[in-house]
């Protein structure tokens, strides 16, 4: 974590490094580069922030598993990469912003579940096309061989609270 630099902070400088690319003043590859190490430590800030109430959801067995957070893990409903690539097609800050917020969504699985997810670093065929508020889920659906994970309805404080 970059000492002192708050959520707002890292927001945006993700949102600075896709204009840097937009302007052609840094390559594809730095930009995604940049973009996935920052979304990152965005993930280990609201890891870590207690009290946090802001798109986590959890399993059903990660929850029974509660106050045991070493027993689970977070997962990123749309793997980095894809929200990455996303944000890359947009044209101008505040669609970059728009995706982000769209997008981020985080999930709290047993570790079990974690490894059984058959799309770990990509989402479904056809996701572009599923509505927003429905995309996040994809990757916890029965789709083929991916196993059924049942998502409590609503958010949870990361630290169980």
């Amino acid at each position: 974590m970059i000492k002192g630099l708050s959520r707002g902070g890292l927001t945006s400088l993700l949102i600075a490094v896709f204009r840097e690319r937009r302007e052609g003043l840094c390559s594809e590859q730095d930009c995604r580069t940049v973009a996935t190490y920052l979304i990152r430590l965005l993930t280990s800030h609201d890891k870590y922030v207690s009290g946090r109430k802001f798109k986590v959801f959890c399993s059903e067995e990660a929850y029974k598993l509660r106050p045991s957070i070493s027993a689970t893990e977070v997962d990123h409903a749309i793997p980095v990469k894809c929200l990455v690539d996303r944000m890359l097609l947009q044209p101008n800050d505040t669609d970059v912003a728009l995706e982000l917020e769209r997008g981020y969504y985080l999930v709290r699985l047993t570790k079990e579940e974690h490894k059984g997810l058959v799309h770990k670093d990509s989402m479904p065929a056809g996701w572009e096309t599923v509505p927003e508020d429905k995309v996040w889920m994809l990757r916890y659906q029965t789709v083929g061989n991916d196993p059924q994970i049942n998502l409590m309805k609503g958010w949870i404080d990361m630290d169980w609270k």
